[in-house]
């Protein structure tokens, strides 16, 4: 036992050594000298555990040059990386939303709606409708592309199809 724990404090360090398994999965996806077998199985453990946070993990990312040699971010998904930044958009509003149907509270309080609405200017009663009101005032993304890309990633997670998050090889190889 700690000494330096007061009554009520929560030890960390007790807490890995029992083996927290969501910490765990979540270390497993994130270890960044996993082969790709080993990512695929954190990420299948990860979709079994039906935790929306640890579906941030799911998220494969890496820089790349664009067309004009500038370094952007691009995101895996589907055979697709999503990297300018429309499509970058369009794949994280998708994905907030398909994380509301996981169970991460996407209500008007909610950290989600309350961030969209302070970091985009998308308010609203909700995710959904913020995602909704905040692309109603733009015409380079659809809310019905982001309810069709949110449904095949709840899809894709559902089936637990670690290769639809895991590209086959580096973008930049």
């Amino acid at each position: 036992k700690n000494p330096s724990l007061k009554e009520g404090d929560i030890d960390q360090a007790a807490l890995l050594d029992q083996g927290d398994p969501l910490q765990t999965i979540s270390q497993r996806l994130t270890h960044p000298n996993a082969t790709r077998e080993e990512r695929a199985e954190a990420m299948i453990d990860a979709m079994k555990s039906n935790e929306p946070f640890l579906f941030l993990g799911l998220l494969q990312n890496e820089s790349v040059n664009d067309a004009s040699g500038n370094p952007v971010f691009a995101v895996y998904f589907n055979d697709v990386w999503y990297q300018t930044q429309e499509q970058s958009t369009l794949f994280l509003l998708a994905h907030n939303l398909s994380l509301c149907e996981f169970g991460l509270d996407c209500g008007p309080n909610s950290m989600s709606a309350l961030s969209l609405c302070a970091n985009r200017g998308f308010c609203g009663d909700s995710v959904a409708n913020a995602i909704k009101n905040g692309l109603a005032s733009q015409t380079q993304i659809r809310f019905e592309d982001v309810q069709q890309l949110a449904s095949s990633i709840r899809t894709e997670i559902n089936r637990r199809n670690a290769d639809a998050f895991l590209p086959k090889k580096s973008k930049g190889h």
